[in-house]
């Protein structure tokens, strides 16, 4: 009984791996809507280390809120109100990963590279008619930024052998840190 339990002991430490993980918000200060950053894999220089990792794109999430618009707020801006425009989901912010290769940021020829890049998603609106408001109010759920986008950088010791489609894997020497990917004007 002894030695079953000392080897059921070693097994799950065994199997338990030590996961760092690395959380990447959508910093306005560092990261800017409509530009990339890239990083490659440097397998040439002193102190190589090898990693291995993933990155998992967590999309922004949404609450839903109720807003009551009032027919005399708009009838006394404009004594010939027919219709505006209700905002049903508010702008927001998203993360891609490329896993291209990006030569210009490393002198192999053949690079390991990834970019991430922040993009803006627009919002979403519908057209409130006069004949909408009821009882002269018109009430509509609005979804609202509850969290923004950001991306899990998870250090692994082995390749996950299932992955969904929002987490890449990443393997190789000596990662760069994210620099911003800048096009030459030629």
């Amino acid at each position: 009984m002894k030695h079953i339990s000392l080897f059921t002991l070693i097994m799950v430490l065994v199997g338990c791996q030590y996961q760092k993980r690395i959380i990447i918000e959508a910093e306005m200060e560092r990261f800017i809507p409509g530009r990339c950053h890239a990083s490659n894999s440097q397998p040439n220089g002193d102190n190589i280390k090898f990693e291995r990792f993933t990155l998992e794109v967590v999309n922004p999430t949404f609450k839903s809120i109720s807003r009551t618009y009032y027919l005399n707020d708009y009838l006394n801006e404009n004594k010939e109100f027919k219709e505006f425009q209700h905002v049903t989901q508010e702008p927001s912010l998203e993360f891609i990963i490329s896993d291209k290769h990006y030569r210009g940021f490393t002198k192999e020829k053949y690079p390991k590279s990834y970019s991430l890049c922040l993009i803006e998603k627009g919002g979403l609106y519908e057209t409130v008619k006069l004949e909408n408001f009821i009882d002269e109010k018109f009430i509509a759920k609005t979804k609202v930024l509850d969290n923004g986008p950001r991306i899990i950088k998870t250090y692994v010791k082995r390749k996950p052998i299932n992955t969904s489609k929002n987490v890449f894997y990443f393997e190789g020497n000596n990662w760069s840190s994210l620099r911003e990917i800048v096009y030459g004007s030629n």
